[in-house]
């Protein structure tokens, strides 16, 4: 199990000294549609359950060490949240943790970092794209400076997944962003930056509206085209040829409903014309 590790360099810390903090957690269910956030809590109980049987049955097992911050004095997790309540579950007092001064702004940069690229409970494309967006941000003194020496657009989208086109956007993006046109709600608990899912919407939307009539459609074309695709490769192929058959028939029974229908009203002109000429 990858999440065990027996370690001797790490110091054993009192649980009840662990303080845990909404905006160092990156899995932020609210970034999440409904669906996704079912799914997230689902695997996320599991998971926690699945270490807390683990330390039940095996008094010597430890899991990976924590990464705390110390933040003068007060301990607070940046990587290992369902780790600690795996311990808790598990009734231990001692939790190994690896400790680093820090501040909470170093803290909610490091958390993104450090969650980013676990396998073992993977974060969501939603909230990858916010770990990145945040980490643009901190390393660009939120859009103030280029890319720090040695940090590419491509070495970005290789850390954090997504597109480069996504990564552009972004850096297109942070200069024009004002942190106080976002309610509270919609920006991290500690930097006070906003979340890239309402950045990222009200962008859309301004790009939208700038755009032509014939670009409009070609974007709704390519989005439709993106959905069947996905579609199509969930579905038999012998059920994508039935549907289309169904779906032309329909087509030309509206056709022969609509041809029906102006017959009907061209033959109504004509009787009314006769009826006139008596």
């Amino acid at each position: 199990m990858k999440e065990v590790e027996q370690a001797s360099d790490v110091e054993m810390v009192e649980r009840t000294r662990i303080k845990t903090h909404p905006a160092l957690q990156p899995r932020d269910l609210a970034l999440l549609k409904q669906r996704e956030r079912v799914r997230q809590e689902d695997q996320s109980e599991m998971h926690i359950h699945d270490m807390a049987l683990l330390l039940k049955a095996d008094p010597k097992a430890e899991l990976v060490p924590l990464h705390l911050a110390d933040v003068g004095g007060e301990l607070y997790v940046v990587d290992g949240h369902h780790r600690l309540q795996a311990y808790k579950r598990a009734k231990r007092d001692q939790v190994p943790a690896r400790i680093k001064p820090m501040s909470m702004r170093q803290a909610s940069h490091a958390s993104k970092l450090a969650n980013v690229t676990h396998t073992k409970l993977e974060m969501r494309a939603a909230q990858k794209r916010n770990a990145l967006w945040h980490h643009l941000a901190a390393i660009t003194h939120e859009g103030a400076n280029p890319l720090p020496v040695g940090v590419s657009q491509r070495s970005l989208q290789g850390r954090f997944g997504g597109s480069l086109d996504t990564v552009q956007r972004m850096l297109k993006r942070l200069p024009h962003v004002i942190p106080d046109e976002y309610p509270p709600e919609h920006r991290d608990g500690i930097t006070g930056w906003p979340h890239w899912r309402y950045v990222g919407a009200t962008a859309r939307n301004g790009l939208y509206q700038e755009m032509t009539p014939e670009a409009r459609l070609q974007w709704a074309a390519h989005k439709y085209k993106g959905h069947l695709v996905k579609l199509w490769e969930r579905t038999d192929p012998r059920a994508v040829m039935l549907a289309h058959e169904e779906l032309k028939r329909e087509a030309m029974d509206a056709d022969e409903q609509a041809l029906q229908t102006d017959l009907d009203a061209a033959h109504a002109v004509v009787m009314e014309e006769e009826t006139l000429e008596f």
